[in-house]
């Protein structure tokens, strides 16, 4: 009996072993398979991206400029819709090519298009396919009660379950309600920010928002049958309000096209701000095109020109330079300089000439803007010197960015000076030999029409939540941007600027209005030609900027129309071209804004 008990525990002892051996072989195996097993499990588990609305995009009086709708796209999972399934019948594998059949006459799309696309996708988007964008809400019910059976594998009935292998997908399309006339500004969204373009561009992941998952345990269908822990909640883009106003932007538009077209330019464009704050109400430029239908617009009509194009701007920093050097004591108020009779020639500088032959004689310093005096101005640079001058330049703020909100501003280029000659300090203050942007321009302006503080331009002024609280005021800051001019000053070259316009000589006469007394300049720049190494005597940039009213601006104006075409016989200058259309848009922005006219009537 006891031989026997000690042969049953010598098996038992046998077959526990073989068991514990086998036991830890097959942990061996999970652990040496582990990767392979893992893969085989994320293969049960679906996330689902939850996309956020992106935020809208207002002007200043609430009208929408951009705006993202819900659009509906059918898809298919081309594995599903090939691929037949396990113990399928020939019968249930004709019918979903019937359903395929189908779904092209719903869709209108052609015979064995599907088919055709299915086999033409890669791999790594098969079970995928969009098949049709922006369904209609008629194609939508249509589809619902077309596709929302199954073939019973026990009968012949129809069952009411989604077709396996078609669904329906959500999106959020951008769409853009006044069409051109912000696509300067307002732009376009693309999918990634670096696809984006204009204020799109630069709230691009404030407008975003932040993008949700929801996580899915699924079958060997990838057909949902749980959620997952581990979801995380979508969270709505936020929007903005701008203080650009739909219908300033409308004047400038249509004023800026309506020129171009007439003196057939290359191009142009047209910025109006408010000087006490930088806020911008409208930017404008032409050529333009429709932010809905990129494909069908050239890369040039798509640049904003008031912030990308670098051009010598020609006269109209005139002032601005003689605000620098008045305000640095490098001449006085009542310096008169002798304009040498419409000719100067100084060793080291070259000859210098006035604009069409004009000779002038002694000129105060109101004079020489009054006329637009090149001598006058060549000699203001030789006061200032090299040095002086380029602090002149980095005061007026013609060295560095406006830091506007907007993708794309060109730095200033202006020589180091190392590289000045003395062309350079005698053609600097009248606008050759520097390159500047057009807001970097209407920045200098701004400053000497609130009293000499500089401002940051802006177009954004608040940022709101969905439940429409604001969260971020945007814009002005007058703390960081502080006096760049003393008040003397600035009221010394403003009354030289209304002297451009409203007098007899004045070079700006064409921007003159009954009811407000209107500042500004004029600037005729010769465009320079790489290909020669000269200025051009037949292409030109026509720039004009003006203000109004007088004693309190509400509005400056700046437009810049380049190679208006001089055959048509009808001009080609600052004057004549673009201050006719600085009157009219400044005309109508403050019959809009509903600024008093002012009494200009003598006692």
């Amino acid at each position: 009996m006891k031989k026997n008990n000690h042969r049953m525990n010598l098996i038992f002892a046998l077959i526990l072993a073989a068991a514990c051996a086998a036991a830890v072989k097959c942990v061996m195996i999970v652990s040496e398979h582990r990767p392979a097993f893992e893969k085989r499990l994320d293969a049960f588990e679906l996330t689902v991206n939850k996309r956020t609305r992106r935020g809208v995009i207002v002007d200043a009086r609430g009208n929408l400029l951009a705006v993202s709708k819900l659009k509906e796209d059918v898809f298919i999972d081309g594995e599903a819709m090939l691929s037949p399934y396990k113990n399928e019948s020939r019968r249930h594998y004709t019918a979903r090519y019937e359903t395929i059949a189908k779904l092209e006459e719903l869709l209108g799309l052609p015979d064995c298009s599907i088919e055709k696309k299915i086999y033409n996708t890669p791999k790594d988007r098969y079970r995928h396919i969009v098949v049709k964008e922006g369904i209609s809400q008629q194609q939508r019910t249509k589809f619902d009660k077309l596709f929302e059976y199954r073939w019973d594998e026990n009968s012949d009935e129809i069952t009411r379950s989604r077709l396996y292998g078609t669904g329906i997908d959500y999106r959020w399309q951008r769409e853009y309600p006044m069409g051109r006339l912000f696509c300067h500004t307002v732009g376009y969204a693309g999918q990634q920010k670096a696809g984006s373009e204009g204020l799109e561009r630069y709230y691009f992941d404030l407008l975003s928002g932040e993008k949700g998952e929801q996580k899915f345990l699924v079958d060997s269908g990838r057909r949902p049958v749980s959620r997952l822990s581990g979801s995380r909640g979508a969270k709505n883009g936020k929007s903005i309000i701008l203080n650009l106003d739909s219908v300033i932007q409308m004047f400038a538009r249509e004023a800026i096209e309506k020129r171009c077209k007439k003196f057939k330019a290359e191009s142009g464009f047209a910025i109006v701000m408010n000087p006490q704050t930088g806020g911008v109400m409208a930017m404008a430029n032409y050529p333009n095109y429709d932010p809905e239908n990129l494909e069908e617009s050239e890369p040039s009509s798509r640049r904003n020109r008031a912030i990308t194009d670098l051009f010598e701007p020609g006269s109209v920093v005139k002032p601005l330079i003689m605000a620098g050097a008045v305000d640095m004591n490098a001449v006085s108020k009542g310096r008169i300089i002798d304009c040498e009779d419409g000719m100067f020639y100084r060793r080291g500088s070259g000859r210098i000439k006035e604009y069409n032959y004009h000779r002038y004689g002694n000129l105060s310093l109101k004079e020489i803007l009054v006329n637009s005096s090149n001598i006058g101005m060549a000699k203001i640079g030789l006061i200032l010197g090299k040095e002086g001058l380029y602090e002149c330049l980095e005061k007026i703020g013609f060295t560095y960015k406006t830091d506007i909100d907007l993708p794309g501003e060109r730095s200033p280029e202006i020589r180091s000076l190392d590289k000045w000659t003395g062309y350079s300090v005698t053609r600097i203050p009248f606008g050759q030999e520097i390159g500047i942007t057009g807001i970097q321009i209407l920045r200098g302006y701004c400053a000497a029409a609130n009293g000499g503080r500089s401002v940051r331009p802006y177009l954004a002024k608040a940022v709101i939540d969905n439940d429409g609280n604001t969260v971020q005021q945007l814009g002005a800051d007058f703390e960081r941007y502080g006096k760049i001019f003393s008040k003397d000053t600035c009221d010394f070259i403003m009354d030289a600027l209304a002297g451009v316009v409203n007098s007899e000589d004045g070079t700006g006469k064409n921007a003159a209005m009954e009811e407000y007394t209107v500042f500004g300049k004029t600037g005729t720049a010769n465009i320079y030609d790489p290909a020669t190494g000269q200025y051009s005597n037949k292409h030109y940039t026509a720039s004009f900027v003006g203000g109004a009213p007088f004693e309190e601006p509400r509005a400056l104006v700046l437009v810049s129309i380049r190679k208006p075409d001089r055959s048509l016989g009808m001009g080609y200058s600052g004057g004549r071209v673009s201050a006719p259309v600085v009157k009219e848009i400044l005309g109508k922005t403050l019959d809009y804004l509903n600024v008093p006219p002012e009494n200009t009537a003598e006692e």
